[in-house]
């Protein structure tokens, strides 16, 4: 490995420059909040390139859109100009398989994507062809799937030991897919891994080519599936980086276990380890509190827990007890962030963090109804609004005519505004006349429609989603054309179509998508049906950016404004003033009610975790709010850092409000 070049080590701290300039081979990062992790993995990437490294043959992953993308804008600083990937772990997945491995695995290069809802109505209809109650197998088919994937070391064979009544559901799932270019988005790793299990040529090549040096960022957050994908990227040069805040697991209901972390480091037995000390995001007193919960014994794992400050003491942290019930602790949210605002701090640098979704959608009523700015993230954007569905479906259409759920979609009618599926008997006459033809399903809506001369309705259903698809069809002609272009003719069409009168929407989540494809980098040498393919592959995974109460549609609700996230939303994100709205034993870890029942002590850890996450999200300030007269108190978490936090009890007073100190201890609530 070369020396460090001073473009570098001006920018990195003693502990950083060493990780990233560690000799060549599997290496570990450990680090705490504020320490860097993604800073020196991108260090280490410079170093990488200015020994001559190929830009193409080095890979970044993370665990989420999000994080993917604030990677790329850092890089773009650090390393401008440079060609490498960054990217989520199953969006890497997607590009090996639209690159090689969906053809390997039998699939036409105009494969479609479904989300969970597509997956979902396609095994609804299987269930209807057969009469069979959907009561338990829609309920519990999406977790029979996740077992499937995630606890099954062959991704290709079916437990016959676990839920068995599934099995046959599963299989005619599976064969409707295949039948119809379809992959729904949990099968994509597993396929992906299939694809490079069952290929090792093609595995090498990749290797060699994409991935001769792979970093992981987050890696606490991986599970098995995403491991075995991960060892079958790195090749026998064994070129990996890894960087984790075990501390920071709280993914274990998604498979992330300290288990799968244990077998990395004996997949890579010579890894070596290197650890981040410095926390350069929060002040001393909060970082003091850090260390102080990372302390426990329930937390005590590889990550150093005796980290330095290197900013002022200027903190506050804060036990903030609110006389009253529930609305009024939200109604001192809302007044606790107007004081922050009179003191000049933006909006976008607070924030209020929840455990609970519901919580989160009431905090951002609150806020509304206080006229404050706020911004929700957690959930990923459900599209809601007819013009966006339709658009998205017109264009999985116009690129797979066989996708079943986007054709009964379009050729579904509109009704006071609301969009039905087309009647299942058309639809199955479709079907049936598509496998009798050996034809697309939009040509045998051609061979159809004029059998329907009685059924206005279904005439018309048919005939728009062939006028759709040919419209579409003509524009992606266009040599000049962009993924733009399509989705505003998609869009235009929609407005259009003909039936029943529309009641008019906002259109925002519409608009919304055409300004993400006129900002996505758009290659016109590439053909436009892999350029829409990319596109829509990508908002399939990311879904879109945060998700926004549907009441709070408003000038209100923007990305400027105070972000009220769930914690896990909040992972790896930061802000000046955080407030943690429900610190309640109830929710963190939550109170067991059955006295016989055994407590599950793994899952008690990963809560006591998680509220260390939401813990260290603050740079400057953080309260713990607690409503007085509720059933709940503080929760047990907080027994660490008692002696470092300030109580006060908050009382309102017209638009500010007054803190009061307390001798109680926030656990006498």
């Amino acid at each position: 490995m070369a020396t460090i070049k001073d473009s570098i080590a001006y920018a990195l701290d003693p502990d950083q420059r060493i990780a990233a300039t560690a000799p060549e081979g599997p290496t570990a990062i450990l680090a705490g909040p504020g320490a860097g992790k993604t800073h020196t993995l991108l260090g280490r990437i410079k170093v990488m390139l200015d020994s001559g490294a190929d830009p193409s043959s080095i890979t970044y992953l993370t665990f989420t859109s999000n994080a993917a993308e604030e990677a790329r804008e850092l890089g773009a600083r650090t390393l401008a100009g440079q060609n490498i990937t960054i990217a989520s772990v199953t969006g890497y997945a997607c590009a090996f398989l639209r690159d090689r491995g969906a053809k390997l695995m039998g699939y036409d290069a105009s494969y479609t994507i479904w989300g969970d809802d597509q997956s979902q109505e396609c095994a609804r209809d299987l269930n209807e062809e057969k009469g069979q109650d959907d009561k338990f197998s829609i309920r519990e088919l999406g977790q029979y799937f996740d077992w499937v994937r995630h606890k099954n070391n062959n991704y290709s064979r079916i437990p016959s030991d676990y839920r068995p009544q599934f099995n046959e559901l599963y299989q005619a799932h599976q064969a409707a897919k295949r039948n119809q270019n379809a992959l729904d988005l949990g099968e994509l790793l597993p396929t992906a891994i299939m694809a490079l299990e069952d290929y090792p040529e093609v595995r090498d090549q990749w290797v060699r080519t994409r991935s001769r040096h792979l970093f992981v960022d987050e890696f606490q957050d991986v599970n098995r599936t995403q491991l075995r994908f991960i060892e079958l990227l790195v090749g026998r040069q064994q070129s990996i980086t890894i960087a984790m805040d075990p501390n920071q697991a709280i993914y274990r209901w998604r498979g992330a276990t300290k288990e799968v972390v244990e077998q990395f480091f004996l997949a890579f037995n010579k890894t070596k380890i290197y650890y981040l000390t410095q926390n350069h995001r929060s002040t001393a007193a909060l970082t003091e509190l850090g260390n102080a919960l990372s302390a426990d014994e329930n937390l005590k794992g590889l990550t150093a827990t005796n980290q330095i400050a290197l900013v002022p003491s200027r903190s506050s942290a804060v036990t903030c007890t609110v006389p009253g019930s529930e609305p009024e602790k939200l109604t001192m949210i809302g007044e606790i962030i107007k004081e922050h605002l009179a003191r000049g701090e933006a909006a976008s640098t607070i924030a209020v963090l929840t455990n609970r979704n519901q919580t989160r959608n009431t905090i951002a009523n609150e806020l509304f109804t206080q006229k404050i700015p706020f911004t929700q993230l957690g959930d990923n954007r459900r599209l809601e609004e007819e013009e966006a569905q339709a658009m998205i479906n017109m264009m999985r259409l116009a690129l797979n005519p066989n996708d079943q759920q986007a054709f009964k979609r379009v050729a579904g009618q509109v009704y006071n505004g609301q969009r039905h599926n087309l009647n299942p008997h058309i639809l199955a006459a479709v079907k049936l006349t598509a496998q009798e033809e050996h034809c697309t399903l939009i040509e045998a809506a051609e061979i159809l429609h004029t059998d329907f001369e009685n059924n206005t309705n279904a005439q018309r259903g048919l005939m728009k989603a062939i006028r759709n698809f040919r419209m579409l069809r003509n524009e992606m002609e266009n040599p000049e054309i962009k993924v733009s272009d399509i989705c505003t003719k998609a869009h235009q069409l929609r407005a259009t179509e003909g039936g029943n009168k529309l009641t008019p929407s906002k259109g925002k989540d519409a608009t919304n998508i055409i300004t993400l494809a006129e900002a996505a980098e758009d290659d016109l040498d590439m053909p436009i049906e892999e350029r829409i393919a990319r596109f829509l592959e990508k908002h399939s995974i990311a879904a879109y950016p945060e998700h926004r109460n549907k009441e709070n549609m408003n000038p209100l609700d923007h990305d400027e404004g105070v972000a009220v996230a769930t914690i896990h939303a909040a992972k790896g994100r930061q802000w000046k003033t955080v407030l943690v709205a429900d610190a309640y034993q109830a929710y963190m870890p939550g109170e067991n009610k059955d006295p016989n029942r055994p407590k599950d002590q793994p899952a008690i850890e990963e809560s006591q975790r998680l509220f260390y996450v939401a813990s260290t999200r603050a740079t400057d300030h953080l309260y713990y709010m607690i409503a007085e007269t509720t059933e709940h108190r503080f929760t047990e978490f907080m027994e660490p850092i008692i002696n470092l936090l300030e109580k006060k009890v908050a009382v309102p007073v017209g638009e500010a409000y007054r803190t009061n100190g307390s001798t109680e201890t926030p656990s006498s609530n």
